[in-house]
């Protein structure tokens, strides 16, 4: 497969514009437009949702699931790991990240009506926490 690396960043790179064309439209969720990150190799399609706290965090992805779509959190902050703790470090941003940020499915030979099925579940999800 690594013959056909670029095709896949190459598709990749498409199904993230859906994704952008599709969350324009959402005031409250904020994304990486693949036109500003051209070297992006999108593995997922992160987004972010200021505000959202972990418990909050956990219960999209949870109700997501539940309509079909796994998702995960977006980043893992190594500070945060027991074997760092010890040296009590605070970095802010990216905690807030880390509870604000949700990664969205996105792989090779994904259709665009599963991303609009992907945008439209998260949208419901979303209004029905009733925060956003």
């Amino acid at each position: 497969q690594l013959g056909r690396l670029f095709q896949f960043v190459r598709e990749r790179r498409k199904l993230a514009k859906i994704y952008s064309d599709l969350l324009r439209k959402r005031t409250s969720i904020l994304f990486m437009d693949p036109e500003t990150h051209r070297g992006a190799n999108w593995q997922s399609y992160p987004v972010r949702i200021p505000g959202m706290g972990r418990e909050l965090q956990l219960r999209i992805l949870r109700d997501m699931l539940a309509k079909g779509v796994a998702t995960r959190s977006g980043i893992m902050n190594s500070h945060e790991e027991p074997a760092y703790a010890p040296q009590a470090w605070s970095l802010p941003e990216s905690e807030r990240s880390a509870r604000e940020t949700i990664l969205l499915p996105l792989f090779p030979g994904m259709r665009e009506t599963t991303i609009e099925r992907i945008v439209e579940s998260l949208r419901l999800v979303i209004a029905s926490c009733g925060k956003f």
